[in-house]
């Protein structure tokens, strides 16, 4: 574990730290930020398939009923 205190390591150095931290943090907040969008979008997909799906059914039966 790397201790800020000690005076081996330069400022430049614990501010390079600090930097990568912070990049590392905020790759992980974003990968989780798409990975939730990724979700929202394949529901919405998922109903847009349903609702298609019932409209031909509707059309279907609608033909059928037609040809009768």
């Amino acid at each position: 574990i790397l201790e800020f205190g000690k005076t081996s390591m330069t400022w430049s150095d614990k501010l390079q730290i600090l930097v990568l931290v912070g990049d590392i943090a905020w790759d992980i907040y974003n990968y989780f930020s798409i990975k939730s969008q990724l979700v929202d979008l394949r529901d919405h997909i998922d109903d847009g398939l349903n609702i298609t799906a019932e409209a031909l059914d509707v059309l279907s039966q609608e033909v059928l009923c037609e040809r009768k």
